[in-house]
């Protein structure tokens, strides 16, 4: 396991290296020194607040975490949250489709004592209003800018119309999952007969016994979210506010930059589809796919250069920076871990 985690750590750097020199690529007149007067003149106040804007992204995942496992009867720390969170974040980003941050941050929380099934149920209901979240704020992007598919090509439209069917297929898979919990339990026990006939796993019989104790966990957590709508309320508003604080790094950066005033809500309109379209190709962190997504849309705003500069700028931040930080962090619980089980 800790090797494929650091080949995917090794992926995730080349991918974004050549993202960056593709970002490069694609402004011929391009020089570091302009870039670099760029940063060093852009508003330290504007900047600051993204990376504010960068730090509540994290956040606002851990609390929606920590609600919901308040929720279930497991109160646990507003730190232990952000562990969650970070391990999430940095996992989703290096592994395709993200298909890496929930395994992640189930795992910390059942090392927490919580439970198996809970710490699963409490993640569907996160993702599943993550996801929703970002429809909300795809509706609420065409109201606030109207036309704003005028701003990318046909292709970047292609690619956006993909991620909102995605989006909205994922809604309902999500949905089916938590609620329609016999449907789980028919898929995983389809996938245990699969394993056992490839010869992966032995003892099929008490797998599916032990997975039956597992879901009557699970159920009774999904029956507990059954008429709780102050809890989906707030769920879903912690993950609105984690979506406008994902996109509030771009609308900050293009401010410190001298960006206009009025032109903040049509940057993060623009942002908001970026961020819808990167999911539509399997690739570690959406690398490539956003950064084609933002200067695409952005070059139709401002100038190549600027275009370049302000997503190198806001990419760093809200991307490559916010993966450092919870990189970190996850070396950090895992180190508390370690100390927790050396421990007599």
């Amino acid at each position: 396991m800790k090797k494929n985690k650091l080949l995917w750590t090794i992926l995730f750097i080349v991918i974004a290296v050549f993202s960056v020199l593709a970002v490069i690529a694609q402004n011929r007149n391009f020089s570091l020194s302009a870039f670099f007067h760029t940063i060093k003149s852009a508003s330290l106040l504007w900047l600051c607040a993204a990376i504010f804007s960068m730090v509540a992204n994290i956040m606002f995942e851990a609390l929606a975490l920590i609600y919901i496992c308040n929720a279930f009867g497991y109160r646990s720390r507003t730190l232990n949250g952000f562990f969650y969170s970070s391990a999430d974040i940095y996992f989703s980003a290096i592994t395709p489709s993200a298909t890496g941050g929930q395994p992640a941050c189930a795992y910390l929380m059942m090392k927490d004592g919580i439970p198996g099934a809970t710490a699963t149920a409490a993640l569907l209901l996160n993702l599943m209003m993550y996801t929703v979240s970002l429809v909300i704020l795809g509706l609420i992007s065409i109201i606030a800018t109207p036309g704003v598919f005028r701003f990318f090509r046909p292709i970047s439209g292609a690619l956006i119309g993909v991620g909102c069917l995605l989006q909205l297929g994922l809604t309902l898979i999500f949905y089916l999952l938590l609620y329609k919990d016999s449907m789980l339990h028919q898929l995983c026990s389809r996938t245990l007969l699969l394993l056992h006939r490839f010869r992966l796993i032995g003892n099929l019989e008490e797998k599916q016994e032990s997975l039956s104790r597992t879901m009557g966990e699970y159920r009774n957590c999904s029956q507990m979210l059954k008429g709780q709508g102050a809890l989906l309320f707030k769920v879903l508003s912690l993950n609105v506010l984690q979506r406008v604080a994902q996109i509030g790094v771009t609308v900050f950066t293009f401010l410190s930059m001298g960006g206009v005033t009025a032109q903040a809500v049509a940057i993060g309109s623009l942002q908001s589809f970026v961020v819808i379209g990167a999911y539509c190709v399997p690739i570690p962190g959406a690398m490539g796919v956003t950064d084609y997504l933002m200067l695409d849309g952005f070059g139709s705003m401002m100038t190549m250069e600027e275009a370049t500069h302000l997503e190198l700028l806001s990419r760093s931040l809200s991307f490559y920076f916010c993966i450092l930080i919870c990189g970190v962090a996850v070396i950090l619980k895992y180190y508390l871990l370690q100390r927790r089980k050396l421990k007599p």
